[in-house]
């Protein structure tokens, strides 16, 4: 019997050892449930980015930013250059490829997830919040398939915008935790500390609010001493990332804009604009991005007069052409995405400007003579709200030493609760200033220019966060009125218990934990109330909708990728119907959507992703066949995306290539005119040329050519499938003696 008990006592203590071990492991996967879903999704969305980048061919402007890294220059005509020392970068290591091409884009957007979800944490210190954010940036067609496949220059930019946001808010708000700010009255005070000290002993009476005040200052003294060197070095990093940004593409130029916003509204960084460190930041960008201003120096800012013209010259107000640039935005985002982004927006500018509380912190304007009115009036209230809440327990008190530290505890707690209102505030404030200029900049332009889809990507970077953070302060409000918080604030406990005052205020907007959310006066057996019953219908409802939002653009990023793939949305048919309903003149919706003439075919963009490797081939078959009859013969096109794919694929040779092959003369400008110099052009006079050119950018060759040749021949058509369904054709010409001098007299009037 005595072995018998001591067998169960054995196994009873590993069970419970086991139990205890496995409590631990639980409560450790639930402490960081959101960080492990972050990582196995973010594996998971590179393991099918990997996928797609490795087996499709490259995209025109793929095409076009590898021709690039073959001659690698400070600055290119069309964007900045980063994209191209990228590439230059994986091709050199691991062979020409359109995965070693799309390498930087998968690694960057792998490591975007991680960034998006830090920087929302660094902004609202909330998990929940952040991942919200990070799932909206992946669910985002654009953000989850495109521009983390794709090798543009937005994917550089995507990367070194986030770390520009994240070293700067850093940067500007760790200084202001080093300098002389008083708790008090939110100010900041550029004086000494002897004056600080004397101005606080002046105005208070209070023998304990004096000693705390007298702490803090010299606290801040201490700060002040070391702040020039703690955190110079975020100013430094943060102007490095930006130079990086602009580096990558030319759109990163309305960032500095954002952030100026951000500091003059910002009632506690706006003394930032006096001192040298936003501007030091600024330089620092701007020495990084000096090779390109170099570049453009010498040849006469080609690239950023090309860059104006291309995106402001000749607006013409056209309703169809926004509704179309605003109807790309809103299924590149996805729409129910969209429609969240766009109500948080509305609910935030709505909460900065006009929400009582916080127009003392945005437009109030503070000087250093109405300091000590402030002083005096901020430290009598939390007197005052102290004395009433607690003055027949202090009368019990007898001990001034018990007295002292109730208080100090008291006025602690005070300040965390302003402070953290105040972080929150400062963080809905950057992530605004951040985002709002941005999109409503592209949003205006797009009433007179063509706007591409992608080209406002930078501003949704700040946008994510905010959505995620009201997502999860809605969900916590919810959950407070449904646990007993009656008041509809947003609290870690419910009901809130203070013990130092029973009537104080309890905000804080950070995630409900698990634990802290269960009242210890709600019994689970009770029926339900009505109230509570409503309040529970509104959380799952409103988690139902955000929950569908992000299906919906999980979604349609799965259809883009069977659309890539199987092609099963017949976009040629879709396009042609709306083009007959076009001709015949019906109204209803068809007069909304934008008409594309002689598109029908080439209308599916993922068609570009296909058939340029077959296309190479035969082309060069049929190019070196010729090239044996003639032998001065060399290949001429009339866009450069044709040229880049041949370059590619079919391994031919710039114009800046010892022996060039390919040549391109356009009605516009591109960057082979920049290659193909007058010396270059005139070595091709006399001989002969084969044209190419697809049926996605038709011209009729030979008005525009015949003057340049004596004469043109059709060779024949090249037609290449995909799946059995026609994917491009091709037409080949023959042109007859190429006169250089006069094609360069027209050419001149463009470039030289």
């Amino acid at each position: 019997m005595k072995n018998f008990k001591n067998i169960s006592n054995k196994i009873n203590k590993i069970n419970n050892t086991i139990n205890k071990e496995s409590n631990e492991i639980l409560d450790y996967l639930a402490a960081y449930k959101f960080e492990i879903w972050l990582v196995i999704l973010s594996v998971i969305a590179f393991l099918i980015h990997y996928h797609l980048a490795a087996t499709l061919n490259l995209g025109n402007d793929e095409a076009h930013y590898y021709v690039w890294s073959l001659h690698l220059s400070p600055g290119y005509l069309d964007d900045a250059p980063l994209a191209a020392y990228c590439i230059y970068f994986f091709t050199h290591i691991f062979g020409k490829s359109e995965l070693a091409v799309r390498l930087t884009a998968i690694i960057f957007s792998f490591f975007d997830g991680f960034l998006i979800y830090y920087f929302t944490y660094l902004l609202f210190k909330d998990k929940r919040a952040s991942f919200f954010a990070f799932l909206f940036f992946l669910c985002s067609p654009i953000f989850g398939v495109v521009l983390s496949v794709m090798m543009l220059p937005d994917t550089p930019l995507l990367f070194f915008s986030l770390l520009f946001l994240i070293s700067f808010y850093i940067a500007a708000n760790k200084m202001d935790n080093s300098c002389n700010y008083s708790r008090y009255n939110f100010i900041y005070n550029s004086e000494k500390p002897g004056k600080v000290n004397k101005k606080i002993n002046k105005n208070n009476n209070n023998t304990y609010l004096n000693a705390n005040a007298n702490a803090n200052a010299n606290a801040n003294a201490n700060a002040n001493a070391k702040f020039n060197i703690r955190y110079t070095k975020w100013w430094v990093i943060a102007g490095i990332f930006l130079g990086l940004s602009f580096l990558s593409k030319y759109t990163a130029a309305l960032i500095p804009p954002s952030a100026l916003l951000y500091l003059l509204f910002s009632n506690k960084n706006r003394y930032l604009l006096k001192t040298i460190y936003p501007y030091f930041t600024l330089l620092i960008a701007v020495i990084v991005f000096s090779p390109v201003i170099y570049w453009n120096l010498i040849h006469n800012f080609i690239s950023f007069k090309f860059q104006l013209s291309h995106g402001f010259s000749s607006p013409i107000s056209n309703v169809v052409l926004f509704f179309q640039n605003w109807l790309e935005q809103f299924i590149a985002i996805s729409p129910l995405i969209y429609i969240i982004l766009f109500f948080v927006f509305v609910y935030f500018v709505y909460y900065i400007l006009f929400n009582k509380s916080n127009k003392k912190y945005i437009f109030k304007k503070y000087n250093n003579d109405n300091a000590d009115n402030n002083d005096n009036t901020d430290n009598n209230s939390i007197v005052n709200k102290y004395s009433k809440c607690d003055k027949d327990e202090d009368n019990l008190i007898q001990n001034p030493v018990q007295k002292d530290k109730r208080f100090n505890k008291y006025i602690k707690k005070n300040n965390e609760k302003e402070n953290e209102k105040e972080i929150i505030n400062e963080s809905i404030l950057f992530a605004l200033s951040m985002s709002v200029p941005i999109l409503v900049f592209f949003i205006i332009n797009g009433y007179s220019h063509r706007i591409l889809f992608h080209w406002p990507d930078i501003g949704y970077l700040s946008a994510f966060p905010l959505a995620g953070f009201f997502i999860s302060s809605a969900i916590n409000k919810y959950m407070n009125l449904y646990y007993g918080n009656n008041s509809g604030k947003y609290s870690k406990t419910a009901p809130p218990q203070n013990k130092i005052c029973k009537n104080a205020d309890s905000i804080s907007l950070n995630s409900l934990k698990k634990n802290s959310i269960k009242s210890n006066n709600y019994d689970k057996n009770s029926k339900l109330s009505v109230k509570k019953f409503l309040n529970l219908f509104k959380l799952n409802l409103f988690k139902f909708f955000i929950y569908f939002a992000l299906f919906i653009g999980f979604f349609m990023s799965m259809v883009l990728y069977y659309q890539i793939y199987y092609n099963f949305i017949p976009v040629s048919n879709i396009i042609s119907y709306i083009d007959k309903e076009h001709r015949l003149h019906k109204g209803g919706i068809f007069k909304l959507i934008p008409h594309i003439p002689g598109k029908a075919k080439t209308a599916d963009i993922t068609d570009d992703l296909f058939g340029w490797a077959a296309s190479a081939k035969y082309l060069k078959i049929v190019y070196f066949g010729y090239k044996n009859k003639y032998p001065s013969l060399f290949l001429l096109t009339h866009h450069y995306a044709i040229s880049d794919e041949l370059v590619f694929y079919g391994n031919f040779k710039p114009a800046f290539d010892m022996k060039p092959d390919i040549y391109n003369i356009s009605g516009f400008l591109n960057q082979y005119d920049i290659w193909q110099n007058k010396n270059k052009l005139l070595d091709l006079n006399g001989k002969d040329a084969m044209f190419v050119m697809d049926n996605k950018y038709m011209i009729n060759p030979v008005s525009a050519y015949l003057k340049y040749f004596k004469s043109i021949k059709f060779i024949g058509r090249l037609d290449i499938y995909r799946k059995f369904m026609p994917v491009r054709e091709f037409y080949i010409y023959f042109m007859k003696d190429f006169n250089a001098e006069y094609a360069l007299r027209h050419m001149s009037k463009r470039l030289y």
